[in-house]
């Protein structure tokens, strides 16, 4: 059709009008100001390219060289090292050698660049814990003025301790939630175990002229003590609602007292177990004589204690 001039084409209005390639009747074409291609030309697709180790082979042969363990001597005897140690025993020989100013020069400098990668990336963790600090702290700020309990933080800023002489960062507390599940076990455990020694045993006597190893002291005290000293220092203290309620429940009748710590003993897999009179006390100093007290008790406690 190519050059064919077609009279009262469709949409011509009678006027002669040549179609052909790149020619459409009127009817079919654009109007003026109108694209077809309304989402515009596209652009040309780039070509992504990922890099894996395997595509690297001068890399992955440099690791194998690095890593292959060749065998030295060493003193009277022999050893088998990596490459790359022995590259670097080599170093560090010829560096100590007079009149190898190039060997010293090229020891210390990647010694320096080890020294300044390693302080750069604990000055890294070192201010990110920091920062974390900072917001975590004005989190609790907030919650505080505006009169609603803390948001429970894992870690909690006061767990996280900084030593400013080598810029490392310790967590003496929950990391996680598993860990943070386990220390709130031994809150709960910890509250029982004093409120058993209100209970059950006496309270810490005092005689006069009697030192502290010599006051006698209920077994349940005593595996409070166990049990506060393994938690953060941040809870080493009774909570005020802890020491309020056993102060309370004093004043219930005994035996509502009795099954309120039955059903929490047994809420924590613990055995509930009620001393008889004679081991209620023993010496703090003396503890290697009372083998024989508590022995059954004792022993579901460790077991009991090793399952946390």
């Amino acid at each position: 059709m190519s050059g064919v001039s077609k009279g009262n084409v469709p949409g011509s209005e009678g006027q002669s009008h040549t179609v052909g390639k790149g020619k459409p009747p009127k009817d079919h074409q654009f109007k003026p100001g109108v694209s077809g291609n309304y989402e515009g030309r596209r652009g040309k697709k780039k070509n992504e390219q990922v890099h894996y180790l395997a595509d690297l082979p001068s890399q992955r042969m440099f690791l194998d060289e690095a890593t292959r363990l060749v065998r030295v001597r060493s003193g009277e005897g022999t050893e088998e090292l990596p490459t790359l140690q022995v590259v670097m025993r080599s170093l560090a020989a010829d560096a100590m050698k007079p009149g190898h100013p190039y060997a010293t020069r090229e020891y210390l400098r990647l010694h320096a660049e080890y020294e300044r990668g390693e302080f750069e990336k604990r000055k890294r963790v070192f201010d990110f814990w920091q920062t974390y600090v900072d917001r975590k702290k004005a989190e609790q700020k907030l919650a505080r003025e505006a009169g609603k309990p803390e948001p429970r933080l894992i870690p909690h800023p006061d767990d996280v301790r900084f030593d400013l002489r080598d810029l490392t960062v310790r967590i003496i507390g929950p990391a996680d939630d598993d860990e943070a599940e386990h220390i709130d076990k031994i809150c709960r455990l910890r509250d029982l175990m004093f409120e058993m020694s209100v209970f059950d045993g006496q309270r810490i006597k005092n005689p006069p002229g009697q030192t502290m190893g010599q006051q006698l002291i209920s077994f349940w005290m005593v595996q409070y003590f166990i049990f506060t000293i393994t938690l953060p220092p941040r809870l080493r203290t009774l909570p005020p609602e802890v020491l309020k309620a056993t102060e309370e429940r004093i004043y219930w009748l005994r035996e509502r007292w009795r099954e309120d710590l039955e059903e929490r003993f047994n809420a924590e897999g613990f055995p509930f177990i009620i001393l008889g009179r004679r081991g209620r006390g023993f010496k703090l100093d003396d503890l290697t004589e009372q083998a024989g007290f508590g022995d059954e008790l004792a022993g579901l406690l460790s077991a009991t204690l090793d399952e946390l």
